[in-house]
């Protein structure tokens, strides 16, 4: 049986029941992971099959960040009046028929429908699993959020690495979206024995306010590790196919090994953040994530280039939620507000970031292009070493700037 825990209180429930909650919750963590990573392998063979080339690629790329912000806020409204689980359970349904699509589609403009609704379903699903995390936190009185986003990871983790096998191995793309089409119907079951969160009454009512002062600042900052997140989503595997004569395959191995240190980072990022403090992981993991995609973009060896993304990997872990975290203790504005707009640049770097890439690859070179990225992280590390007084790991409130 399910448990609602819209009207329970901490303490009426056993650790037993919360164990079960909290491994429901992990459970969808880890196969929004699964399904979302699923694309990632599958792009470079999109673009042969097409014949597109970086630029026509980079705007394809468009539609799945486009079904995501326009389905965000529909889904907030939705959530609220039927409850996370029923929205997530049809969420997740609606991926499976965009999965076949995404592997076989023979024209640009049915593989770019297949992306936006994917992409629709996915942000959906994004916004119903934070909201379940939110409910088991605020139920059980303690924090579990770092641990379910290493969940997705994880699934991440695995949708790439197992697909990108199976690839190498010779399995047809229809078996691979078959596979993925089983985990969800194996997994979502498990989604029965989560909770059934709704936001307060008052949860929405403030609306969504335009970012200003220190905000803004951390808003662009979060636009650019979306923007780094989804380069290597998008175009790692294309980057080591056509820059680095990876077999096709394989190429989807860049974004697994860059899904393993997310994940580690993110399961051991509460302990970072606690002894070292929010500013230091933050400047860390910028200079990290530059180094990382410089190593990959500038020397023309596979092995150094899979590091590249690897090290990538470990320096966006913690940055979004450092991010969004320091923007809640911000004056001058609510924390929902507060994160809300913050996410909302950062989701955009997430949609824009990988046609710009593609654009600027288009007229220079893949790896030009990926350098330039590791530009940003380089500039956003030299940023937060003078946002100390606003980026911080305490509880205490920081002071905005307008």
């Amino acid at each position: 049986m399910s448990l609602d825990l819209r009207t329970a209180v901490p303490g009426t429930f056993g650790w037993a029941v919360l164990r079960r909650l909290v491994w429901a919750t992990r459970a969808m963590f880890l196969l929004c992971g699964v399904v979302a990573a699923s694309w990632a392998p599958l792009v470079p063979y999109a673009q042969t099959r097409l014949s597109l080339n970086n630029g026509q690629l980079g705007l394809l790329l468009l539609a799945p960040g486009c079904g995501s912000l326009l389905a965000m806020p529909l889904s907030g409204h939705l959530i609220s009046r039927f409850g996370s689980r029923r929205i997530l359970l049809w969420a997740f349904v609606l991926t499976i028929p965009c999965l076949p699509m995404l592997a076989l589609a023979g024209a640009t403009w049915l593989l770019a429908l297949a992306l936006a609704v994917f992409g629709a379903a996915l942000g959906t699903v994004a916004v119903g699993i934070n909201d379940q995390a939110a409910e088991v936190e605020r139920i059980s009185a303690r924090p579990w959020m770092s641990s379910f986003h290493a969940f997705f990871s994880g699934g991440a983790l695995l949708g790439a690495g197992s697909i990108s096998w199976l690839l190498g191995r010779h399995l047809p793309l229809w078996g691979c979206s078959a596979m993925v089409m089983g985990t969800i119907v194996l997994l979502l079951p498990l989604l029965r024995f989560g909770p059934g969160a709704r936001p307060s009454a008052g949860a929405g009512a403030a609306g969504f306010v335009l970012p200003r002062g220190v905000v803004l600042v951390l808003g662009v900052m979060c636009f650019v590790a979306f923007m780094a997140e989804g380069a290597t989503l998008d175009w790692s595997a294309v980057f080591m196919r056509t820059s680095r004569g990876m077999p096709m395959a394989h190429a989807g191995y860049a974004y697994a090994g860059f899904s393993v240190t997310m994940a580690l980072g993110r399961w051991f990022g509460d302990r970072l953040v606690d002894r070292f403090g929010a500013q230091k992981v933050l400047v860390c993991g910028g200079l990290l994530g530059a180094a990382g995609l410089c190593l990959a973009a500038t020397i023309n060896s596979i092995a150094l280039s899979l590091l590249g993304f690897v090290m990538l990997g470990a320096a966006l872990a913690n940055m979004v939620p450092i991010l969004l975290s320091s923007a809640s203790r911000t004056h001058g504005m609510s924390p929902s507000q507060a994160i809300a707009a913050t996410s909302t640049l950062g989701y955009a770097g997430l949609l824009v970031g990988p046609a710009m890439i593609g654009s600027f690859a288009h007229y220079t070179s893949l790896p030009v292009a990926l350098a330039g990225v590791a530009l940003l992280l380089l500039l956003m590390a030299a940023n937060g070493l003078l946002m100390g007084r606003w980026i911080r790991s305490d509880s205490g409130q920081a002071e905005g700037m307008g």
